[in-house]
């Protein structure tokens, strides 16, 4: 008796080995999908992170006293591309008590830029990150030498968020400015 492979058996067989197939290739959209959304959104929050420490670590050298405060929060005070708050922190950079120069942080609607600007001048003005889509300086905590700062940053700030191609980061800290007054 010869042994052959009827139509049906070969049918099945190809539909079979094509559903194995679509598992597999699903599997694999699926693990690639998830891990450029891992991707992205670790970037997003290594920028966010670097921008609180930047701030937090700016904070530490910051001198001001009852006239003059250490911290001051400010919002549209700039020109008119700047409409987010403004966080400005009066530095002593040598210890002396007196302030060396001024740090300055916001965020520019127009591109999504938060920057840092040291004494106001445009020509040390550094992007920090190009992600903002919100920049946020809270009211000073009562008794407490803090101020709260929180923002959101998107892969895409232009666009709408999604999980999955344009996450988006919500970072929100207390900074502490150690013995000195704000406003």
């Amino acid at each position: 008796m010869k042994k052959t492979v009827t139509l049906i058996e070969l049918i099945l067989a190809i539909a079979l080995m094509g559903v194995v197939i679509l598992g597999v290739t699903s599997f694999d959209m699926g693990s690639r999908q998830f891990l450029q959304s891992s991707e992205r959104k670790t970037q997003v929050l290594n920028e966010a992170a670097f921008i609180m420490d930047s701030i937090a670590k700016d904070a530490l050298l910051a001198v001001g006293d009852k006239n003059n405060n250490a911290i001051t929060r400010t919002k549209n005070d700039f020109p008119p591309d700047i409409h987010a708050d403004v966080v400005r922190i009066n530095q002593d950079t040598d210890q002396d008590g007196i302030v060396d120069r001024i740090i300055t942080y916001k965020k520019r609607t127009q591109n999504s830029e938060i920057i840092k600007m040291i004494d106001n001048d445009p020509a040390q003005q550094t992007v920090i990150s190009n992600r903002g889509y919100s920049f946020e300086v809270g009211a000073v905590v009562p008794g407490r030498n803090t101020v709260q700062i929180a923002m959101r940053l998107r892969f895409d700030p232009a666009t709408n968020m999604d999980p999955f191609n344009n996450p988006e980061v919500r970072l929100q800290s207390s900074i502490e400015v150690p013995g000195w007054s704000l406003n």
